[in-house]
């Protein structure tokens, strides 16, 4: 990709488990402690241990529960919840290969139109990256804000629209505006080939770079449109209530004196997971594990605006000397440090056996090979 993934929350995937298990901050630990649920069903759990356990209420056979009894519910349980769970990260990484695509293929799309178009139409060039990254940031900006008009002042403020722009989207449905910013994205790009006398397949490709990035927008929106059916996220909170109200009296019925830790620690798995769950099946939001999207289209913005306006030192001049000047590439990589300071002194071989260690201590019997220049130019 042409950038990289950042995370709202980075972690470290090699310290200790007890280390990460004690994390409290950035986890779904203070949303499941500030539910009413959890204490609800706790504080059932720790009436009823703490009663049995005082002598205030005594427990017949008729009133015990059978374990074989409560395992049912609780391996049914957990096979549902777990299946919602991968159901919720499928959708979630579905959703950022849909949106970091859609933005790959923007950079993708800007590099065409400066290759192709840039040189002898460089304003209809910039004309249509300006709209597509104008229909990429009103997809966004609609999925997280509710006001249309706060995304129309918001593309003006960042110049993406002119007041006549964005006066005629204002008189779009809000869910056509990406198409018809999309469509004059295209309609500028085919004048621009025409105008820079472009390669005849060139409007065909930055057609076809349009109508993925629009494809990827589609997806994402129905992705959004499409989440898991209620009547299987419905059967699922029931089959959680029964299960805790099982645990909590289960539980509360028996001598151990660690029953209300098991209890809250089971708890909170389940609640948890839920927690988890519920937030990456709609990872354009505020919390942890959300997308950054502000981040992406920024980075998405800059390197666009980098492509499109970038020309090579000196030139076309200077791209004819750097061209004349060109020599064949090195054959033999020697002292390759540029990982090195994440991978140590570390050794590998290739294919024949022969580690690069080897290459290194066997050098002073090989004649030198310069990094550039070892084949004449080409002429």
């Amino acid at each position: 990709m042409a950038a990289s993934y950042v995370q709202s929350i980075s972690y470290d995937p090699k310290q200790t488990r007890l280390k990460t298990a004690l994390s409290v901050a950035y986890t779904v630990l203070p949303n499941v402690l500030g539910s009413y649920e959890f204490w609800v069903f706790f504080g059932m759990h720790f009436c009823l241990f703490v009663t049995i356990r005082s002598g205030l209420l005594g427990v017949t056979k008729t009133m015990s529960l059978d374990w074989d009894f409560v395992k049912v519910v609780t391996a049914m349980t957990t096979f549902f919840e777990v299946f919602y769970s991968n159901q919720c990260y499928s959708r979630y990484i579905g959703l950022y290969k849909s949106t970091r695509g859609m933005m790959d293929d923007a950079h993708s799309y800007a590099a065409l139109l400066r290759t192709h178009v840039g040189e002898k139409s460089r304003c209809h060039a910039r004309l249509a990256v300006r709209y597509m990254a104008a229909a990429i940031m009103i997809q966004f900006s609609e999925m997280k804000d509710s006001c249309p008009e706060r995304t129309i002042s918001e593309l003006g403020r960042l110049d993406l629209l002119k007041p006549e722009e964005a006066q005629g989207m204002r008189e779009l449905r809000p869910r056509h505006r990406g198409a018809v910013l999309m469509g004059w994205s295209s309609l500028a790009a085919a004048t621009g080939c025409k105008e820079a006398s472009a390669p005849n397949n060139m409007p065909g490709l930055l057609s076809q770079a349009i109508f993925k990035i629009r494809n990827q927008q589609q997806d994402i929106l129905d992705t959004m449109a499409l989440p898991v059916p209620f009547h299987y996220y419905h059967l699922l909170s029931v089959m959680i209530i029964m299960n805790l109200t099982l645990w909590a009296y289960s539980m509360g019925l028996t001598d151990s004196v660690f029953a209300p830790l098991v209890f809250l620690s089971a708890a909170v798995i389940f609640i948890g997971m839920m927690e988890l769950s519920s937030e990456l099946a709609d990872p354009f939001g505020s919390d942890e594990v959300d997308f950054p999207v502000d981040f992406w289209l920024t980075e998405c913005l800059e390197l666009i605006a980098e492509v499109s306006e970038s020309d090579f030192p000196g030139g076309p001049e200077g791209l004819a000397l750097a061209a004349k000047r060109e020599v064949a590439l090195p054959r033999v990589v020697h002292d390759l440090a540029l990982m090195r300071h994440v991978q140590g002194d570390r050794s590998w071989s290739n294919d024949e056996g022969f580690t690069e260690q080897d290459r290194i201590s066997t050098r002073g019997s090989e004649p030198p090979v310069s990094a550039r220049g070892s084949e004449p130019p080409l002429s």
